[in-house]
C-alpha cells in the first residue's frame, strides 16, 4: 500500500527527485579564492566586477549585484543590521548605493572565510552558500540568480559569464537548490500505534504521504515554482481532510468550527485530487445510499489519479473500523490538516466542481468561453488558475493568465506568471512568444 498510496501527487514527486532538498554547511578550510578572469555580460553589456572563483563557482560581491541590478525587472534591496549580524535580501525592491560598489580591490589570491551573518530573503531566513573576503560578502552567482530568478549562463565559446535579468533563472542538470530554508515550518511527526492492524496502518501510511508532500511543496516554494508549491499543499489538504471529514460522518459527529464539513469545499481544495469524490462515495456506500456511492465513484473514476486494485480495496476498510480506531486516527488526521493549513494555507478555487476539472484542457475551455460568452475576465482568471493549480508545470496553462493581466492593464501579476512560467518550462513556445511581444510593446 505504501508504494502507492505515496503517489498522491505523482507527477510532482517525480519531478522533485531531479531536484533534492539538500541543507548543508560550508567550511573554508584549505579554499582560496582566486579572482575570476572570465568577462561578465549583464543584459547584453560587458561589467567588470571584482569577482573570485571558489572551488570551480564564481563568487559575486552581492552589493555589486545589486548595484548592477538597480533599475532592472530583478532589481532587490540589501539592508545591513549590525546589531544582529544579519543581511536582509528584498526582491523587487530599488537598492540603495551605500559608496564603494563596483570598486576592485586588486588582483591575488585571497582566503575567504565563511559568511557568519545572518541571511533573510524576503523575511525568511535561508541558507546560502557566502564568504566574506576583505570585509565584503561574496555570493555563489548561481545561487542569487536562484533567489532572484534571473538568468545566469556560461559561454563557453567567449569564456564569458552571462547574467540576463529578462530571462528566468534555470537550474544546471542534477543541481540541487543552492538556496534553503533554516526556519522551515515544523510537521509533527506521526504517531502510529504499535499495535494497529494493517487495515488502520493504511491510513497512517496515508497521511505521512500527505504530510511528505508538504516538505516537497516548501522545497519548491523557495526555488520560485510558487504555483508549484501551492498545488502540492492544495492537493495534500484534500486528501487529509477528505479522510478526516470521511470519518465525521461515519461517527456521526460533526466538525468543530472552523474545519471544512461539506465536500465541494474540500475538492475546491485540489480539482486534481481523486480524494473527494472517492471518500464521499465511500461514506454513501456505509450509509446504504447505493446510487450515490455509484455517482460519486463514477467522478472519481474519470480521474487518472482515480484509486484502483488493492489502493481502493484496502482504503474501503475505514467503512469497517470500530469507533474507537475511527477516533484514534482522526486525532492524527486532525494534527496533520492543522499543520498543512496553519503553515501553507492552502487556497480554495473558486470555480464550481464539477467532475472533468481534473482535466487543464476542460478548465481552459471553459476560460476561454467565459471569455468569448459574455467577456467575462474575473470567471475566466478563476478557470485559468484552476488549471495550474492542476498542473503548474505545463508553460502553456500560464499563457491564459499572462495575456488576460497583460489586457487588464495589470502588467506586475502578468509579469509574474509568465517569470514563473519561464521558469517551469524555459522552451514553452507560447510564454517565448508573449516575452518577445511584451518586450516590444514595452519599448
Amino acid at each position: 500500500m505504501k508504494r502507492k498510496l505515496n503517489k498522491l501527487i505523482p507527477v510532482l514527486l517525480v519531478l522533485a527527485l531531479t531536484i533534492g532538498i539538500l541543507t548543508f554547511t560550508t567550511s573554508a578550510a584549505g579554499l582560496t579564492a582566486k579572482p575570476t578572469s572570465s568577462a561578465v555580460m549583464v543584459n547584453g553589456i560587458q561589467v567588470v566586477f571584482d569577482a573570485y572563483n571558489i572551488n570551480d563557482n564564481n563568487y559575486f560581491k552581492l552589493r555589486d549585484l545589486a548595484f548592477v541590478l538597480n533599475g532592472t525587472v530583478k532589481q532587490f534591496k540589501v539592508d545591513w543590521d549590525g546589531a544582529g549580524n544579519a543581511i536582509s535580501l528584498t526582491s523587487g525592491q530599488p537598492y540603495t548605493v551605500i559608496g564603494g560598489e563596483m570598486e576592485i580591490k586588486g588582483a591575488g589570491n585571497k582566503t575567504p572565510v565563511p559568511t557568519s551573518s545572518k541571511i533573510y530573503l524576503d523575511g525568511r531566513a535561508v541558507n546560502f552558500t557566502a564568504y566574506n573576503i576583505d570585509g565584503n560578502n561574496y555570493f555563489k552567482l548561481r545561487d542569487v540568480g536562484e533567489a532572484f530568478n534571473f538568468g545566469t549562463d556560461w559561454d563557453a565559446v567567449n569564456r564569458t559569464i552571462v547574467i540576463d535579468t529578462n530571462k528566468a533563472y534555470t537550474p544546471e542538470a542534477g543541481a540541487t537548490p543552492g538556496v534553503t530554508l533554516v526556519d522551515a515550518p515544523a510537521i509533527p511527526p506521526l504517531v502510529v500505534p504499535t499495535n494497529a492492524p494493517v487495515a488502520e496502518k493504511t491510513f497512517y501510511e496515508f497521511i505521512q504521504g500527505a504530510l511528505d508532500a508538504c516538505e516537497l511543496g516548501l522545497a519548491f516554494q523557495y526555488i520560485g515554482y510558487d504555483r508549484a508549491a501551492r498545488s502540492i499543499y492544495g492537493a495534500s489538504a484534500a486528501s487529509i481532510s477528505s479522510v478526516r471529514y470521511a470519518v465525521d460522518c461515519l461517527l456521526g459527529s460533526a466538525p468543530e468550527a472552523g474545519r471544512l464539513n461539506d465536500w465541494n469545499s474540500i475538492a475546491s481544495l485540489s480539482w486534481s485530487s481523486p480524494a473527494p469524490y472517492f471518500f464521499e462515495g465511500l461514506v454513501h456506500e456505509a450509509k446504504g445510499r447505493s446510487a450515490e456511492a455509484s455517482e460519486c465513484y463514477r467522478k472519481e473514476a474519470l480521474n487518472p489519479g482515480a484509486f484502483a486494485g488493492s489502493d481502493r480495496d484496502e482504503l474501503k476498510t475505514l467503512k469497517g473500523m470500530d469507533q474507537i480506531a475511527l477516533r484514534n486516527l482522526r486525532a492524527e488526521l486532525v494534527k496533520a490538516e492543522d499543520s498543512i493549513f496553519t503553515e501553507f494555507n492552502p487556497a480554495a478555487s473558486v470555480i464550481p466542481r464539477h467532475e472533468k476539472n481534473f482535466d487543464p484542457e476542460y478548465l481552459k475551455g471553459r476560460a476561454q468561453k467565459s471569455l468569448d460568452d459574455d467577456g467575462d475576465a474575473v470567471s475566466a482568471l478563476a478557470y485559468f488558475a484552476a488549471s495550474l493549480q492542476v498542473n503548474p508545470f505545463n508553460g502553456d496553462n500560464y499563457a491564459g493568465p499572462v495575456i488576460v493581466y497583460f489586457v487588464l492593464e495589470e502588467f506586475d501579476i502578468a509579469f509574474d506568471y509568465l517569470n514563473e512560467g519561464l521558469l517551469v518550462a524555459p522552451e514553452n513556445a507560447w510564454l517565448n512568444a508573449l516575452l518577445s511581444l511584451f518586450k516590444e510593446a514595452m519599448r
